[in-house]
C-alpha cells in the first residue's frame, strides 16, 4: 500500500472516530455536569486515568488477538481502542472549553421552531462547527497521528508504513518526501485551528441538551467502554507478569532502560513545565510552541533527524539532545494547557484565600498539589514515548518502551509480562513517594 493510501485510509477513520469521540464527549460532558459533584468528579478522574494509562498496554494485551487475523474486524477492532483513547481527551477539552452559545443564538433557535426543517438543521450544524471546530481539530490530529496500538496491532495507517520504511533502512530524504502526505492533511487541520482562534469573537452556538435521562444510557455505555481501557489491558499483563517477576527478578535486565526513560521523561517534563511557564508570564505567541507538538512524534522525530544531520548540528546527532528537543516539543500543547488551567485556578477566590491564610494544608490542596499533579501528567506523556525514542535516541539510551516493543515480534511470555508490568509501576511508585515527600515538606513549614 503507497502511503497515500495509507494516509487516506487513516484520515477517513479518523474523521469519523473524531466525530464519535467529540459526540460522546459533548452528551456526557453535559450528563456529567448535571449530576452531583461527587459523581461527576469522579467521572472526570475516569476519564484523566484513561488518557494517561500507556497505549502500549492494550496493544501489549490485542497484538496476538485472533481478531487481527486480517479483514475489517481488524480494523474495527483498532477503531475501537483508538475511539477509547481518544474520547478522554475529547471529555477533557469540552469540559474545560468556554461557553459559545449566547442568549441571543438560543432564542433565535428556538424561534426557527417554526420554519422548515433543513434550515433548522443548517443552523444546527453551524451551531455544532461553532462550538464543537477547535476540539474536533484536536481530536482528529491525535487520532491520525496515533501509532502505538497501531505499530502492536499491523493496522492500516501512514504512521506504521512510514515508520517501518525509515527503519528499515529508507533513506531519510525519501522518508521526507513520503511524509509530505500526512503533512499535508495536518497543516490543513492545524490551519483551521489557527483560523479559528483568529475569529474566536465571531461566535453561534446553540445549547446542546442537559438532561441527565436521556444520555444517561449513553453515559452508561461510555464509562463501561473507558474501565475497558483502563482494566483489560493491565489486568492481563498483572496476571501474566506475576508469574513471571520470579524469573524476571533472578535476572533483572531493564534496569539501564527504566533509568534512561525515567531520567529522559524528567527532563523533558521540566523543561516544558518551564518553557510553558515563560511562554504564558511573557505572553509570547503559543501556537509557535504549541504547533510543532501538534504535528505528532513521527513528524517532528523525522525532521529533528534530517536537521542534525546538517553541520555543524551533526556534531550533537549521537547525544541526547534530539531526544529531548523532540520529547519538549511533544510536550508542549500539554504544558501550556495545563499552564494555563493552573494559572486560571491561582487567580481563583479560594487560591487568594490560601496565599492569606497562610497554613500549610490549604496551600498544598489549592496550590501546590495541582502543580504537582500537572507535572505528573507531563512526566507520565514523555515517559511512555516510544516513537521518538525508537529514532533519536542513542545506542546507549534505549527506552524501555522501545525495548519491550522489539521484543514483542518474539511472541509474548511471561518474563516479558513481567517487564511490562515493572516498566508501569516504577513511574506510579515513584510519582506517589514524591506526593509523600511533597506534602510532607508542606506540613513542616509554618
Amino acid at each position: 500500500m503507497s502511503i497515500a493510501a495509507a494516509t487516506l485510509i487513516t484520515a477517513l477513520r479518523a474523521a469519523f472516530i473524531a466525530w464519535l469521540a467529540v459526540y460522546a464527549a459533548v452528551r456526557g460532558v453535559r450528563a456529567f455536569r448535571g449530576l452531583r459533584s461527587s459523581v461527576s468528579g469522579a467521572g472526570l478522574w475516569l476519564m484523566l486515568s484513561t488518557l494517561l494509562a500507556p497505549s502500549m498496554v492494550l496493544g501489549y494485551r490485542f497484538a496476538t488477538s485472533r481478531a487481527l487475523a486480517g479483514g475489517w474486524t481488524a480494523e474495527l477492532l483498532y477503531s475501537a481502542l483508538v475511539l477509547m483513547r481518544i474520547v478522554p481527551l475529547a471529555f477533557v477539552l469540552v469540559w474545560f472549553s468556554p461557553p459559545t452559545a449566547t442568549a441571543q443564538s438560543r432564542h433565535s433557535f428556538a424561534l426557527m421552531g417554526r420554519t422548515k426543517t433543513h434550515r433548522r438543521w443548517l443552523w444546527q450544524l453551524r451551531g455544532w462547527w461553532g462550538e464543537m471546530a477547535t476540539v474536533f481539530c484536536v481530536v482528529f490530529l491525535f487520532a491520525f497521528q496515533e501509532f502505538d496500538l497501531a505499530a502492536c496491532m499491523n493496522a492500516r495507517s501512514w504512521t506504521v508504513a512510514l515508520f517501518d520504511a525509515q527503519a528499515g533502512g529508507l533513506a531519510l530524504g525519501e522518508s521526507l518526501r513520503l511524509m509530505l502526505w500526512p503533512l499535508a492533511v495536518e497543516c490543513a487541520v492545524l490551519g483551521t485551528l489557527v483560523f479559528r482562534a483568529s475569529k474566536r469573537g465571531q461566535r453561534i452556538g446553540r445549547e446542546l441538551p442537559s438532561d441527565v435521562r436521556g444520555v444517561a444510557p449513553f453515559v452508561l455505555l461510555l464509562v463501561i467502554a473507558e474501565l475497558f481501557f483502563l482494566f483489560a489491558g493491565p489486568v492481563v499483563v498483572f496476571g501474566k507478569g506475576l508469574a513471571g517477576l520470579p524469573a524476571l527478578l533472578g535476572n533483572f535486565a531493564l534496569t539501564r532502560e527504566v533509568q534512561n526513560s525515567f531520567v529522559l521523561a524528567l527532563v523533558a517534563s521540566i523543561a516544558a513545565w518551564l518553557l510553558a511557564g515563560w511562554a504564558l508570564e511573557k505572553r509570547v505567541r503559543i501556537a509557535a510552541l504549541a504547533l510543532p507538538g501538534l504535528l505528532g512524534g513521527l513528524l517532528v522525530s523525522l525532521v529533528l533527524l534530517a536537521l542534525f544531520q546538517v553541520p555543524p548540528l551533526h556534531l550533537l546527532r549521537s547525544s541526547p539532545l534530539p531526544l529531548l528537543v523532540a520529547l519538549v516539543l511533544m510536550l508542549m500543547p500539554a504544558a501550556l494547557f495545563v499552564r494555563h488551567l493552573l494559572a486560571c485556578g491561582q487567580r481563583s477566590e479560594s487560591a487568594h484565600a490560601a496565599t492569606l491564610n497562610g497554613g500549610a494544608q490549604a496551600r498544598w490542596l489549592v496550590l501546590k498539589r495541582p502543580a504537582l499533579w500537572g507535572g505528573a501528567l507531563l512526566f507520565l506523556q514523555a515517559y511512555g514515548d516510544f516513537t521518538a525514542n525508537s529514532l533519536l535516541a542513542p545506542p546507549a539510551l534505549t527506552s524501555a518502551f522501545s525495548r519491550i516493543f522489539n521484543l514483542m515480534h518474539y511472541g509474548q511470555t511471561s518474563v516479558l509480562s513481567s517487564m511490562l508490568l515493572v516498566t508501569l509501576a516504577a513511574p506510579l511508585l515513584a510519582l506517589v513517594a514524591a506526593t509523600c515527600i511533597a506534602r510532607n515538606f508542606t506540613r513542616r513549614e509554618r
